[in-house]
């Protein structure tokens, strides 16, 4: 239930919400840490989320297996996608170095960064990705997987997308 008030708060709430949870999270125990960190993904302020982001890269602020975390709770949230894909390939370098090692660390953040990816932009940013990348480490499979999931959501909304906005339309 606490997490739940927690995401609701700062989803609903502005800067000095996110500020007042993120005060909260640094002087908290493991137990409360954990419940803050997911809930701070919860803003809908892209700004904010870019701040969590860069914070969570700082040891001296999120422990560092912490931080993976961070990026895979933003990448879940639908104000967030964007923006941790985009924090994920110009940081790719720090999570590649320092996860790397730890398959399901690097297996996890692509599937939750990538979750979302449904369109022909999310899919040609995600192969343009890869041919610069062609190393993924332990990332490979996940990789390949976001690669085959976003064209077959593709492929979903090209077949039930329209069919559904008329549905939606015609509800009373």
């Amino acid at each position: 239930l606490k997490s739940t008030v927690y995401c609701t708060a700062i989803r609903n709430g502005g800067r000095t919400e996110w500020d007042f949870a993120w005060q909260q999270y640094l002087s908290a125990e493991a137990s409360e840490k954990t419940l803050l960190l997911p809930a701070m993904a919860c803003t809908q302020d892209t700004d904010t989320l870019n701040t969590y982001l860069v914070r969570s890269q700082d040891e001296s602020l999120v422990r560092r297996h912490s931080a993976p975390l961070v990026l895979r709770y933003v990448g879940r949230s639908s104000a967030g996608k964007d923006q941790a894909w985009a924090f994920l390939r110009d940081n790719w370098d720090f999570y590649f170095d320092t996860y790397d090692g730890t398959s399901f660390t690097m297996t996890g953040i692509v599937n939750d960064v990538t979750l979302q990816f449904s369109t022909q932009n999310d899919l040609d940013e995600l192969e343009t990705f890869l041919a610069a990348h062609p190393n993924q480490g332990t990332a490979t499979q996940a990789f390949s997987q976001a690669v085959e999931k976003t064209k077959a959501n593709i492929r979903w909304r090209q077949d039930n997308e329209d069919s559904l906005r008329t549905w939606l339309q015609n509800l009373p």
